[in-house]
């Protein structure tokens, strides 16, 4: 499980919007493929909430799509799979609120280590 240390940070309301997502069971493709689509699905519905601003919600969106199409491909170019995911991740991470899915990124991108 991920964890977050938040010592000596002061945060008002916070909000694990991202709702729970099972990342230790990436174990290849298919998964990494299903969890990013996941990830994606809560980036859209935070948006259609407006619980993010619709902008940064569809350029990460954009981004995720250009990873999942990468992951599809007969042979992934990692860089350009890790560039998009990375870019997601940068857009996200600058909303507290969106910490749950940046995680979820996190691990994405790891996994995309272990597979190459």
């Amino acid at each position: 499980m991920t964890t977050f240390n938040m010592q000596r940070q002061q945060v008002d309301n916070q909000t694990n919007f991202g709702g729970d997502m099972n990342i230790g069971a990436i174990q290849n493709y298919p998964d990494m493929i299903n969890t990013l689509e996941g990830i994606k699905a809560k980036v859209a519905n935070n948006r259609q909430q407006g619980k993010l601003p619709v902008p940064l919600a569809t350029d990460a969106e954009d981004q995720i799509t250009k990873a999942i199409q990468q992951a599809e491909q007969a042979i992934p170019n990692k860089q350009t799979l890790l560039d998009h995911i990375n870019s997601a991740k940068t857009l996200l991470e600058s909303i507290q609120v969106a910490a749950s899915i940046v995680a979820g990124l996190v691990a994405v991108a790891q996994s995309i280590q272990r597979f190459f």
